[in-house]
């Protein structure tokens, strides 16, 4: 894998985050409640929570991988995800889904 990653992408991810919201159809409390859904109740944020995410001036407050991956199916938009993965090049991430699907199968005998 390369070492020449620029691994700070909060600000990146705060856009990100803040475009998933405003494009989504759904207000920020049903975000929210869709999130909490999607988990089986294991997340629990408010709209504060979400907007904090959103706010370049927070930068500390930065959501969990998981609550990553719930707003991006609450809103439909990926992007937060695409930020996440972005420090890596295409062979680095074919890499990491190769590794991931062999050590899935092994586990799974």
């Amino acid at each position: 894998m390369s070492n020449n990653h620029n691994f700070d992408i909060r600000s990146s991810l705060k856009e990100a985050i803040s475009f998933a919201v405003t494009n989504c159809e759904l207000s920020v409390a049903q975000i929210a409640a869709r999130m909490y859904e999607i988990s089986k109740g294991t997340i629990e944020v408010t709209p504060t929570i979400i907007y904090n995410w959103t706010a370049v001036s927070h930068i500390k407050h930065m959501p969990k991988v998981h609550e990553i991956s719930a707003l991006c199916e609450a809103t439909g938009c990926f992007e937060p995800i695409k930020v996440i993965i972005s420090p890596f090049d295409i062979q680095d991430i074919l890499s990491i889904m190769d590794d991931f699907k062999t050590t899935k199968s092994e586990m799974a005998k």
